[in-house]
């Protein structure tokens, strides 16, 4: 079974969120493959305004309009997956760490192209290709993550 596994980007750095991945590792055992998609909200916001670049929420999540905005929020993307393998290699948690992106090399444009999407959407297009899917996010209050009904496989975990 494929199990995906979407982790806010605000505990990718919480040791309750690797005790979390190791507990569903040993509970669904050497016949899972586990992804992990790390978010790269806060991480994305704070590149944006060091470099000073607006974005804006629509209904789809983050949009950023500038190019180089674009590649701002490519690079948090970057070393937050870094820090995630990083770190599944140092608890010796075998997954595969993927990005909410999709990358477009030279071909007939002049220059490579990155698209980047909300995460929760990555998992909605992603649903019928994981046999599982959690949703690990930060407890805060009044904020609550949901999905589709349909989408009987997803299970939210608040830390």
């Amino acid at each position: 079974m494929d199990i995906l596994v979407k982790v806010s980007s605000l505990l990718v750095n919480d040791e309750k969120f690797y005790r979390l991945l190791k507990e569903k590792v040993s509970q669904f055992g050497v016949a899972a493959d586990f992804y992990i998609l790390p978010g790269g909200g806060a991480m994305i916001s704070q590149r944006l305004e060091n470099a000073g670049i607006s974005s804006k929420f629509g209904p789809r999540g983050r949009e950023i309009e500038s190019e180089k905005g674009r590649r701002e929020a490519g690079i948090a993307l970057e070393e937050i997956g870094r820090f995630v393998k990083k770190r599944l290699r140092k608890e010796k948690i075998r997954a595969v760490v993927l990005l909410p992106r999709i990358k477009i090399n030279r071909g007939l444009f002049k220059k490579k192209k990155v698209f980047h999407f909300n995460g929760d959407y990555y998992i909605e297009a992603s649903y019928p290709n994981f046999g599982k899917i959690f949703v690990v996010t930060k407890k805060r209050e009044g904020i609550y993550k949901s999905f589709p009904e349909e989408l009987t496989r997803i299970e939210v975990v608040y830390l």
